[in-house]
């Protein structure tokens, strides 16, 4: 998040876009434990997609994190804790 203070958005989008391809084949092996990291990445990468006026793009990037967030509420049933 720092980038997006110094406006070096560009480098911003990348980094959480390979964060994103991180967090998404940890999360096929555990995905209790990083399907949340996935879900925040999204959210992040949704925020400099607006940034940067690319609301298509933002608008499918929160739409995949609330639906993430959607199903973990449903089994876990309690606060979602993010780290």
């Amino acid at each position: 998040m720092l980038n997006i203070d110094q406006n070096r958005m560009e480098e911003t989008r990348k980094e959480h876009e390979e964060a994103l391809k991180t967090y998404r084949e940890l999360a096929q092996k555990e995905p209790e434990t990083y399907l949340p990291e996935v879900a925040q990445t999204l959210n992040n990468l949704g925020i400099v997609d607006s940034a940067q006026n690319r609301a298509e793009e933002a608008r499918k990037a929160f739409a995949e994190a609330v639906k993430i967030y959607r199903e973990l509420r449903k089994k876990n049933r309690g606060p979602i804790c993010l780290t």
